[in-house]
């Protein structure tokens, strides 16, 4: 019976109700088909153990009475890392029994001297977790601190999930004597009431450790008693939620508990507060490394706009993140493969931060932990990717009646995805308040001067005036995605440095005619944007094309090289090109700093 089969078993026997094949194949990263041959084989070995129903597959009493006397010999690990794996869970699980060599590889089925090798790999292992094994008597113990032992066990379980998924009917299968679904409910309701959030992917990691702590508890593997601290609400409904299951937790307990609560739980005004707010309530290391992560940010990856929602929520990603690495606490992330699907380049900007962060703190990080930075980043680029086609305008409606509400509901209802009305004016004393727009519509002529271009309309809106606002709107529209260019290549490429005097002061070749323009794109590594505009046009399925961007980049580049593409494209499908062949390079500098 292979390690699918087995879990397979150890999910039907702790399931409350018939599962399907859909639901079991979804625990275990499988089709439904393979549930099916699983089920048949299993049922071939052990007849009448697993019965189908309509709603689904469910062990049957006979199967559960006897899977449990066969489990010793029946789920065997079938791999020297699982037989490693195995032993170091008997040993962390049952710190209590008597765990002798002999015991165990009969138990297994392997000789002593086996298990002897498995012990000295061990050992050599065991180091990068400041424990070690003793053997006293024929008895193998595992010696150290149990705040060190409590992280070999969270690493462990990771391990020995490796090919499945962490979740909560996974953990009951190391955890028998402690209801998980029915402690995580308490927990959950405990955590909301504090006004208290905790991201879904990691409330498998979170009860993971939950229940390691718990179990020791009940093991009475205590954590060394510890000078008094403050205890914070929220550790205390904690604490309190856990009472029945592992008892009244010691000072020291509590601690580690509020340590683990600061690795994992988010506050709600996160969604509210300023940045600020959320930074003065962090360690002033944390505020300082943050400064150093946003400042390498903007020098290095200066696409990522640095907004007030990005820098709260990326913040007390790290925090929490730092936190875990803290209390040597392993995290999966289950959105690891569909973030590096979905998002590439954000990945990739995640795994550079999580780089400086290793350098920064000499800790190290794994893609699980890349992936949950990854989210923010990608959503912040995503944004940006999104054409700037809505125009920002001011009304200017002195009062008469209700008019002003009707034009200002009239203009919403023809022009609902062009425009955002950001600004409005009853009278010219109020006027300064609309320079801050793009286009300011009113009912009144403007002083010579103002700073906005403006048109003058009527209430009623007419044919003829709806056609020059529309006129208007996609002009400032093309404006909008001109800028987004010019802002792109004037920031990030540093057209603006390059030098207009001599010809040989340009870094710039020619091939076949065509002269190119080299540009730095990020500083750091020299990556690079060419524009190359073509003095001899060439046709291109059937169109004549003048004017062409080159992204010059390594292999290992393709998802920074993608992401600058999509970036350019969506404002430059809108723009048609004009036909403008240049001789010279001063002539296509000079035709460059006109067009944009």
């Amino acid at each position: 019976m292979n390690n699918n089969q087995q879990q397979l078993l150890r999910i039907l026997e702790s399931a409350a109700m018939p599962l399907t094949s859909t639901a079991l194949a979804d625990k275990l990263a499988v089709s439904s088909r393979t549930i099916m041959n699983y089920i048949a084989h299993i049922n071939n070995s052990f007849p009448d153990s697993i019965r189908s129903s309509r709603q689904g597959y469910i062990l049957t009493e006979k199967a559960r009475h006897n899977l449990c006397k066969q489990q010793e010999t029946t789920f065997l690990p079938q791999t020297v890392e699982n037989r490693r794996l195995h032993l170091l869970l008997q040993l962390l699980l049952h710190p209590q029994s008597d765990f002798t060599i002999p015991d165990f590889a009969a138990e297994i089925h392997i000789s002593p001297e086996s298990v002897q090798k498995d012990v000295a790999m061990l050992r050599f292992m065991l180091k990068d977790f400041s424990l070690r094994l003793r053997l006293t008597g024929g008895k193998l113990t595992l010696k150290g601190e149990e705040k060190y032992q409590r992280s070999l066990l969270s690493h462990v379980i990771n391990k020995h999930l490796a090919h499945t998924r962490l979740s909560l009917e996974n953990l009951q299968t190391y955890f028998p004597l402690l209801p998980v679904a029915k402690l995580q409910i308490r927990l959950q309701k405990a955590i909301e009431r504090k006004d208290y959030f905790l991201n879904g992917s990691l409330w498998p990691n979170f009860m993971r450790d939950i229940l390691i702590a718990a179990h020791r508890i009940n093991q009475n593997c205590i954590l060394p008693a510890c000078p008094a601290a403050v205890i914070l609400p929220i550790t205390l409904d904690i604490a309190a939620a856990l009472a029945p299951f592992c008892g009244s937790l010691a000072l020291s307990e509590r601690l580690w508990l509020q340590k683990l609560l600061h690795a994992y739980l988010l506050p709600q005004k996160f969604r509210t507060a300023s940045y600020n707010e959320i930074a003065l309530s962090l360690p002033s290391d944390t505020q300082a490394l943050l400064q150093q992560l946003f400042n390498w940010i903007n020098d290095n990856l200066p696409f990522i706009p640095l907004t007030k929602r990005f820098r709260v929520r990326f913040a007390l990603n790290v925090h929490n993140l730092l936190q875990r690495k803290y209390m040597g606490s392993i995290t999966s992330n289950p959105q690891k493969e569909d973030m590096q699907a979905a998002s590439p380049f954000a990945f990739y900007c995640a795994q550079q931060v999580t780089f400086q962060l290793r350098k920064r703190t000499g800790l190290n990080f794994t893609e699980d932990d890349s992936a949950y930075l990854a989210v923010h980043i990608g959503l912040a680029l995503h944004k940006k990717l999104a054409p700037q086609d809505t125009v920002s305008c001011g009304l200017l409606i002195p009062p008469y009646f209700d008019y002003d509400q009707d034009l200002r509901q009239t203009l919403l209802a023809y022009f609902p995805q062009e425009i955002r009305i950001d600004a409005e004016a009853t009278d010219e004393k109020d006027i300064t308040r609309l320079e801050h727009v793009q286009l300011v519509i009113s009912t009144m002529p403007l002083p010579n001067g103002f700073p906005v271009e403006w048109i003058t309309t009527n209430p009623l809106l007419s044919l003829a005036k709806r056609q020059e606002i529309a006129r208007l709107i996609a002009r400032k529209q093309q404006e909008n995605r001109w800028q987004t260019i010019r802002h792109f290549l004037l920031t990030y490429a540093s057209l603006s440095e390059i030098p207009t005097n001599t010809r040989s002061a340009y870094d710039t070749w020619t091939i076949c005619g065509h002269t190119a323009i080299r540009l730095d794109l990020l500083k750091e590594n020299k990556k690079q944007l060419v524009i190359q505009w073509n003095d001899k046009p060439l046709s291109f399925k059937g169109h004549t094309v003048y004017a062409f961007l080159h992204l010059s980049f390594n292999s290992d580049d393709w998802a920074l090289c993608c992401y600058i593409l999509e970036l350019l494209s969506h404002p430059m499908q809108y723009i048609p090109l004009r036909k403008c062949t240049q001789k010279n390079l001063h002539n296509f500098l000079a035709y460059i700093q006109r067009s944009l």
